[in-house]
């Protein structure tokens, strides 16, 4: 009698078991597919930014050059509609010749394309711990060079 108790105990563990790796096994394979569908969305969020930041360039761009000055930045970003826009996306319009310093990255006045999709995503939100951590260390950098001086 003993030993059936002790074979009813030892098999009702083992089910117990199998049925906890069932359901740990499906909260395993949900996670997974979860953080795919995730990683996908991101990905469509990221190219829907930027086709629409494209059309936005396309507009801004008024003399059809290829490229965008600072005036026509700000001419553009008098429309209610641009305003609205580049707020949704993110970006700070308090100051558009910042805005447009920060976006030009090789200085020369005008923006192409690729220098405005870049930038954009770049100063897309808010700033991360990551470009913080960067700043702080070109800080640094600065420091020592001037103390060497």
């Amino acid at each position: 009698l003993a030993l059936f108790f002790f074979y009813l105990a030892f098999m009702l563990l083992a089910v117990l078991n199998i049925i906890t790796g069932v359901f740990v096994d499906n909260a395993v394979e949900t996670a997974r597919t979860q953080r795919d569908w995730m990683v996908q969305k991101e990905m469509e969020l990221r190219e829907k930014y930027v086709s629409e930041m494209r059309m936005i360039f396309r507009e801004l761009d008024d003399d059809g050059s290829g490229t965008m000055t600072l005036s026509e930045l700000q001419a553009g970003l008098k429309e209610p509609r641009m305003q609205s826009y580049f707020l949704a996306c993110g970006l700070d319009l308090d100051d558009t010749a910042r805005l447009f310093s920060l976006i030009d990255d090789d200085d020369s006045g005008e923006v192409d394309i690729d220098e405005f999709l870049e930038g954009c995503l770049r100063l897309k939100g808010g700033a991360r711990s990551i470009d913080v951590h960067q700043l702080i260390i070109e800080c640094r950098k600065i420091e020592h060079t001037l103390t060497d001086l």
